[in-house]
């Protein structure tokens, strides 16, 4: 027998239905919530491995530049020393 074949209590049967609906409801939006906050964890672990890697590559920038001098450097002291050997 359902709540609804007696007249007094077809109210509950209505009742219920919202009930379900807002727990329905709460349980998509927590899920939504959820779902936002991974979504920004990763972006943010995303941008902390993007700023990671271009400070990395800057690093190899300059220490590329520092051994280009260095080779520059080096070179063009043998070329004057080889100059220097040769003329004496």
């Amino acid at each position: 027998m359902s709540t609804t074949d007696w007249p007094a209590t077809g109210w509950i049967d209505d009742r219920l239905a919202q009930r379900q609906w807002a727990a329905r409801q709460r349980l998509a939006s927590r899920g939504l919530a959820q779902t936002r906050k991974r979504r920004r964890w990763i972006r943010d672990m995303a941008r902390a491995g993007l700023a990671v890697s271009l400070i990395l590559l800057a690093v190899l920038v300059v220490e590329i530049g520092r051994k280009a001098v260095t080779v520059a450097a080096t070179s063009h002291a043998a070329a004057s020393v080889a100059e220097f050997s040769r003329t004496t």
